[in-house]
């Protein structure tokens, strides 16, 4: 105890499982890991609930009394709670400097084959519930280098524009790998390359492949997430200041083929870590969750539909108003992916050769 304030020596499991000397399938620090790392499981703290109680504070007096400490996740957890990706299939992605994407694959741990991270979600009132995690290194940082480096866009808010003014039939594909290629790849000798140039390809063009680089890197994790999980993506939820991208967003619902709901609060983190403790402590339940996440903007991918556009503040077009042939036709999907699969290997295996060749 120090002062009016009273800490339990607990940690919460999705930490815990960080340490790497924790049992993902049994909830509980393993004790062969431990040995072979020479350390004593009696030191490791308690594993508790993520909405378990870790003790009490009044903020070094702060407060007039002090109050119960609830709710501890991670940051990308915290996230995925908030955005009420609480069923299996569910996921969400936060798009910053890079992107973040987790999803939510039930009460069975899932072990990753295609380069993803298995870990927990949370444990709530003793229910364990598991993620697969993946990491783009280049997702916001994208745009950041249009405007610093090659000094094509003067602010982030002109590439919707850009985007919708480009050449449709323009097949340039960018390869973000300045630090290689993250997950589900993990290609550390990858280099940033670009595919496709013809002579009218121009600066609206260039700033569209680069944009679009972000949200096939997204789909690659969404991708590998699907094949490992088995379960079918019922909607990306996303969060962050790329999102107020509208070609971005509907270019990303094109192709994971599920609709795409956009967050109305860009600090989810935090929001989900609150919302946690206050379930916890019986203030509300998780309806609250739920209730929010019916406020959400929406994007939808269908063969037939073209936009459909539920309100709030990205507009879908320069316009602001659905605009015909803004999603891609499902061959046209085929073939960008397919396009963006085979320009990428391509890349890692120039990448490979010409240090090959500076070896000789």
């Amino acid at each position: 105890e120090a002062g009016n304030s009273r800490c339990l020596y607990e940690r919460v499991a999705f930490n815990a499982s960080r340490t790497q000397l924790f049992d993902l399938r049994h909830g509980c620090w393993s004790e062969p890991v431990c040995e072979a790392f020479g350390v004593d499981v009696a030191c490791l703290p308690q594993v508790t609930d993520s909405d378990g109680l870790f003790g009490t504070t009044d903020l070094g007096g702060f407060l007039p009394a002090p109050v119960p400490v609830h709710g501890v996740l991670g940051d990308s957890h915290a996230a995925l709670f908030a955005q009420g990706c609480h069923s299996r299939g569910m996921a969400k992605a936060t798009y910053g400097t890079g992107s973040s994407v987790m999803m939510n694959v039930g009460d069975e741990f899932v072990a990753s084959s295609h380069g993803l991270s298995s870990s927990l979600a949370w444990r709530m009132d003793g229910v364990t519930e598991y993620v697969l995690e993946g990491n783009v290194s280049y997702a916001g940082a994208v745009k950041t280098w249009l405007r610093d480096d090659l000094e094509l866009i003067n602010n982030p808010e002109e590439v919707t524009d850009l985007c919708y003014a480009a050449n449709p039939a323009s097949r340039v594909y960018f390869v973000p790998a300045f630090t290689g290629l993250g997950a589900p790849h993990w290609a550390s000798d990858a280099e940033g390359c670009v595919f496709g140039m013809t002579r009218t390809t121009g600066r609206a063009e260039f700033v569209k492949a680069a944009d679009e680089s972000i949200a096939y890197q997204i789909f690659d994790v969404i991708d590998a997430m699907v094949e490992d999980s088995g379960a079918a993506l019922s909607e990306l939820r996303v969060d962050g200041g790329p999102t107020r991208d509208a070609y971005l967003m509907q270019f990303e619902s094109d192709l994971v083929g599920s609709p795409i709901r956009i967050a109305s609060n860009d600090e989810m983190s935090g929001l989900g870590a609150a919302w946690a403790c206050g379930i916890a402590l019986g203030m509300y339940t998780r309806d609250v969750v739920d209730n929010q996440c019916q406020n959400l903007k929406n994007h939808c991918a269908d063969g037939n539909i073209q936009v459909i556009f539920c309100g709030g503040k990205v507009p879908l077009c320069p316009q602001g108003i659905a605009q015909d042939n803004t999603a891609l036709h499902p061959k046209q999907r085929r073939i960008s992916v397919e396009g963006w699969q085979l320009n990428k290997y391509c890349q890692r295996c120039i990448g490979n050769q010409s240090r090959d060749h500076v070896d000789e």
